[in-house]
């Protein structure tokens, strides 16, 4: 899962929504800047947002890899001539502080990949199945949206058709693009191997009791 969002310039590519998903800066291999963009039915426009993310790992502490995200107040010098076209005509959203990710080794597969959300918290789990791990997800996302009032008509859109397929488009790539060498996330993972290897060994020893292994 976290090969997904890291190679963010692909979420395009298997979510059919987002009309834009570009990393406008890479400061190191676990901290970007990137820019999303996502199309809403009529009569309401484009949203698009900016995010910095940083991941962190936690599986000593808290036994999980965290990336926390949030978006920045105003664009950071230089980026916005590098925005894609059409960027000062969306209505634009933030991610608040408090906003992240986790992802929880699993020992065991679950018996299926179920998903878990609180529509007062806007939480979400997912239990993610594949044939080579699993790993447990939790996103917490605080959107500022710019309204003061939020139209029952966009909230229906997210939590009845945008989470749902996000979901299975996610639940998709899990379960058959990794097994083709030739799709473009799996090549992702050979040209940034140090990270990946290291983050699989991290989680291996997490898994073996020892969470202590090369957290140096």
């Amino acid at each position: 899962p976290l090969s997904m969002a890291r190679e963010f310039d692909l979420v395009k590519s298997w979510n059919n929504y987002i009309t834009n998903s570009n990393v406008m800066r890479t400061y190191c291999d676990v901290d970007l800047l990137v820019y999303a963009s996502v199309w809403f039915p009529w009569p309401f426009a484009e949203r698009d947002v900016l995010i910095s993310a940083v991941a962190d790992d936690r599986l000593k502490e808290n036994g999980v890899v965290a990336v926390s995200f949030a978006s920045p107040r105003t664009t950071p010098s230089g980026v916005e001539p590098d925005l894609p076209a059409g960027a000062d005509q969306r209505v634009h959203i933030h991610f608040t502080s408090g906003s992240c990710m986790t992802m929880k080794p699993l020992a065991a597969p679950p018996a299926a990949a179920t998903v878990r959300s609180s529509s007062s918290t806007g939480d979400a789990q997912v239990v993610a199945e594949s044939s080579s791990q699993h790993t447990e997800v939790v996103i917490v996302a605080n959107i500022e949206t710019g309204m003061a009032y939020v139209p029952e008509a966009i909230i229906q859109f997210v939590l009845r058709v945008f989470a749902p397929f996000m979901y299975s488009a996610v639940l998709k790539v899990l379960h058959s693009t990794f097994d083709d060498p030739t799709q473009a996330l799996p090549q992702r993972l050979v040209q940034h191997h140090e990270l990946y290897d290291l983050l699989r060994q991290r989680c291996q020893d997490y898994l073996d009791g020892h969470p202590d292994a090369l957290a140096q």
